[in-house]
């Protein structure tokens, strides 16, 4: 098992530039670990959300930040 800075890295190969990569994208290593618990889910707004797909009033993408939009 590798080791850099007290961290032990799994024992696959996976080179520095991901190393890099993946630490620039985690806020805190523990997370990797040992996930915190996610919070309850907010039932009101999961249903709302449905409600509209189901009766077709869904709300269209903001076509100025949607990086797919036509």
């Amino acid at each position: 098992m590798l080791t850099d800075a007290g961290w032990h890295r799994p024992e696959m190969e996976w080179g520095c530039a991901t190393y890099t990569n993946l630490a620039a994208q985690v806020a805190h290593p523990r997370d990797l670990v040992a996930p915190g618990k996610l919070a309850p889910a907010d039932a009101a707004v999961a249903a709302s959300a449905v409600h509209r797909y189901e009766t077709g009033h869904v709300i269209p993408l903001d076509t100025s930040t949607s990086r797919d939009s036509k």
